[in-house]
């Protein structure tokens, strides 16, 4: 008992002085009693709550009888436990109080709790401030609120995105200056139609049903349109999300009708390049069958040709023709353009692009090393995925043609690795790698270190948004140092991960 008379002794002399007059904290000592009848209190609270600090001295006031009916109970509750749980001090949340000239102010209590020498609460020593000393700290929130409006006001007004927020049947409320620049239109024209009216007419059913999958999930991303405005079609990028209030989307938008125009083109030299693949796989098997048939004839001429001979090369023949056939096959599925989504192996899909390539990579004397075990099912459009896949492996062969002479070894490394819910696919060669001024750029559209009689700049670009934005993927390169055989080289590497998607 001596200890806590001691501590209080202590807590008297620090709250009936000058120091704590001068402070913002009101300091009371009660005691543990159903009223919390003050014992002490600093000089203090007349000047923040009005009162003589005698009427509490005098037991004239009781603490409890100040605080809020409403707040009462759950102040006592947070005695009670803090007092149950034996600790030395706690936080009260915010309560309110009354003043002397009868209103209700919010304050916050830090309360220390003293114990005698069995264990026993004797008194609480609350450090109260009142919460209106924060009034200028929300001021000044309320300030700095107001200018981070103004900042995305100014964000608004000036990205080179479209900008809209309209209503859930789609009809504008505002737009930016970039919306009107895409469109065309001016303010007054698109506040009195709707964004769904400018859609084009064959792309109306797939736009409802983005539509229908935004009220599901509360947001579309990338979505490819056309519009048809003023009879000019334009191809646009939309992203669209509801508003907290429910009511409202706000709807970001890109022309990207020129990077349509250029992915079109670049779908046609694909497709002319894939065509070289089959007329480079197509020599060999042609050229045995050609062989096989003029033996066979010469054999007939001469009198040497049996059953066995005949029945040897038929099937010679037969064995090329289906090989030229399966051929066929793969450049058929890579050319439908089927908007179709379909389960998609992974590793099925790595070794239908290396059949579609294997013949130029030879040709080129370019070694492929596979390590294509791992591998996982995605939702997923496969000839597009064989596209991205090709277009990496064609980056890889230009490099190692373009660093490596015919006499060096030339390599192409394809390795995938399961991960904990997914995979991860690494492309890389030894060509040397790419300059660090660029590496950072080359998944930006048109960016090529090639003559532009050579390419445009478009296959990165379209392989990233066809792992990123149509499966969910990630891609990344880096340069990368390594041994083979015992020899070390150089190279840029892929890598891409997919995550399974498949429920």
């Amino acid at each position: 008992m001596k200890t806590a008379q001691k501590i209080l002794d202590n807590y008297k002399k620090t709250i009936r002085s000058d120091f704590i007059l001068d402070g913002i904290l009101i300091v009371f000592i009660w005691h543990n009693e159903a009223t919390w009848s003050v014992e002490t209190v600093s000089k203090n609270i007349e000047k923040y709550l009005g009162y003589e600090d005698e009427l509490f001295l005098n037991n004239i006031l009781s603490y409890s009888s100040l605080i809020h009916p409403d707040d009462l109970n759950r102040v006592i509750e947070e005695v009670s436990d803090a007092s149950s749980r034996k600790l030395m001090s706690f936080n009260h949340e915010p309560y309110r109080v009354l003043t002397k000239s009868n209103n209700y102010i919010w304050v916050k209590d830090s309360t220390t709790i003293i114990y005698d020498e069995n264990n026993n609460i004797t008194h609480f020593i609350g450090n109260v401030i009142s919460i209106n000393d924060e009034i200028e700290k929300n001021l000044q929130y309320q300030k700095r609120l107001e200018e981070q409006t103004a900042e995305l006001q100014t964000i608004f007004d000036t990205t080179k995105d479209g900008i809209a927020i309209t209503d859930l049947e789609s009809n504008f409320q505002k737009v930016n200056k970039a919306y009107t620049k895409i469109t065309g239109l001016s303010d007054e024209e698109l506040l009195k139609t709707s964004c769904f009216n400018l859609t084009h007419p064959d792309d109306v059913t797939s736009t409802i049903d983005k539509m229908v999958l935004l009220f599901k999930e509360g947001h579309v991303d990338n979505y490819e349109k056309r519009c048809l405005i003023n009879g000019k079609t334009i191809v646009v990028s939309i992203s669209a999300t509801i508003l907290p209030d429910g009511n409202r989307m706000l709807i970001s938008m890109k022309d990207i009708t020129r990077l349509k125009t250029f992915e079109e083109h670049a779908k046609l030299a694909s497709m002319g390049e894939m065509i070289g693949n089959i007329a480079h796989q197509w020599r060999q098997p042609l050229s045995v069958i050609t062989t096989m048939a003029s033996g066979i004839q010469l054999k007939k001429e001469l009198g040497m040709l049996n059953e066995n001979t005949l029945d040897e090369s038929m099937d010679t023949i037969a064995e090329q023709a289906n090989y030229l056939s399966h051929t066929i096959d793969d450049f058929r599925n890579f050319i439908r353009n089927s908007d179709e989504e379909m389960p998609l192996d992974i590793k099925t899909t790595l070794l239908k692009t290396l059949s579609l390539v294997s013949a130029v990579l030879k040709n080129h004397d370019i070694t492929v090393i596979q390590n294509i075990e791992d591998t996982i099912t995605i939702i997923g459009h496969e000839n597009e995925l064989i596209q991205a896949f090709i277009n990496i492996i064609n980056n890889a062969r230009d490099a190692v043609e373009e660093n490596i002479s015919n006499k060096d070894d030339k390599f192409i490394f394809i390795t995938t690795k399961a991960t904990d819910n997914g995979v991860i696919i690494e492309i890389k060669d030894n060509g040397g790698g790419i300059p660090q001024n660029i590496i950072n750029k080359i998944f930006e559209p048109y960016f090529t270190t090639k003559h532009q009689s050579i390419g445009t700049g478009i296959g990165l670009s379209m392989t990233y948004k066809i792992l990123t934005e149509h499966h969910n993927g990630k891609i990344e390169v880096h340069n990368e140092e390594y041994q083979y055989n015992g020899k070390n080289y150089k190279g840029a590497c892929f890598t891409m991960m997919f995550r399974n998607n498949v429920s």
